[in-house]
């Protein structure tokens, strides 16, 4: 029988596991469809202004480890979903020693045609070469509540906006800063001109160190971003959502291996719907990752994608014909 110790160690070996950032691109993708009225925000809320009971049901994105910004603005997740409507985002940010409201330190850049050739991509202070710092072409810029379009046209690094939405009542944008370090918006899809998918990166403006979330996402045309998709293919094996089965969903079953997990949630590798054991994560899970491998759209020329055939190498090329004991 393997043991999710001697599973994980083999095919380490055979396989190689690259790590978070291992390639620039978008580093994972999601798509939360809700009916209207499950996520209230602010004063759509009457029950309780700070309430964030509502996005229990809603992954959130990679984690980032916290005590890499200072001294305001630490990102540590994000979570997004949406209705016919609306957009609604949830940004978590490290405990802060000094609450820091909702305003212009908070900027999540949004890619709305996913090319960065066009929008803001950041002044890189290099005149002679526009290839600037930010790893997406952000058409817009949400800062704190209020919504800007960029207006500097084939000038992509210069900083220049016109305000186009702003916080309730003057405008349409709804949001809740209690605490401080839990922060949930709503956003009109329309606002930004109704996109089936965007990229983004977000930015803590901080007095001393800056912080990108995710990381690299200040890191130029090599850097890494998120994406958020509104009509998400499904794609079998792709736990991750990122549209390509490989390192990154084998590591969510591994990461939950011989564990009960909330069933069907695919983000903790739980791909196999099984009446007898729901929510166990086992041999058909991983099954699905190798028999759908390399599935989807590749990764960005240069990154690391792992041959799983090698794991016969290592007598593990019987993996996929076992099944798991009831």
């Amino acid at each position: 029988m393997l043991t999710p110790s001697h599973l994980t160690a083999s095919l380490v070996l055979a396989i190689g596991l690259a790590g978070p950032g291992a390639f620039a691109g978008s580093l994972e993708t999601q798509s939360n469809p809700v009916n209207p009225g499950d996520i209230l925000i602010g004063p759509f809320d009457p029950f309780d202004i700070n309430d964030r009971s509502d996005w229990l049901p809603i992954p959130t994105y990679l984690a980032d480890p916290t005590g890499d910004a200072s001294p305001e603005l630490d990102y540590t997740g994000i979570e997004i979903a949406h209705d016919a409507n609306n957009f609604y985002i949830h940004q978590l940010l490290a405990p802060q020693a000094l609450p820091q409201f909702f305003g212009s330190r908070h900027n999540m850049f949004i890619d709305v045609d996913q090319d960065r050739t066009t929008g803001f991509i950041g002044d890189d202070g290099n005149p002679l070469a526009a290839d600037g710092f930010l790893a997406i072409g952000a058409e817009f810029m949400f800062q704190g509540p209020e919504l800007w379009a960029f207006t500097g046209g084939a000038n992509q690094e210069l900083w220049s906006w016109n305000l186009i939405d702003q916080r309730l009542p003057g405008g349409n944008i709804a949001y809740d800063d209690f605490p401080t370090n839990d922060v949930e918006t709503l956003i009109p899809a329309s606002s930004i001109g109704n996109p089936t998918a965007f990229d983004f990166v977000l930015n803590g403006s901080n007095s001393a160190l800056e912080d990108y979330y995710p990381d690299l996402g200040n890191a130029g045309a090599a850097g890494d971003y998120f994406t958020y998709s509104t009509v998400l293919a499904s794609l079998d094996g792709d736990y991750n959502g990122d549209g390509f089965v490989g390192i990154e969903d084998l590591n969510l079953v591994l990461g939950n291996w011989n564990l009960i997990v909330t069933p069907g949630n695919l983000l903790q590798g739980d791909g196999f719907d099984d009446p007898l054991n729901p929510g166990f994560i086992g041999i058909e899970d991983l099954n699905i990752v190798l028999g759908n491998w390399n599935a989807g759209t590749p990764p960005p020329p240069g990154s690391v994608v792992p041959e799983p055939t090698t794991l016969a190498l290592l007598g593990l090329g019987g993996v996929a014909l076992l099944r798991r004991h009831a």
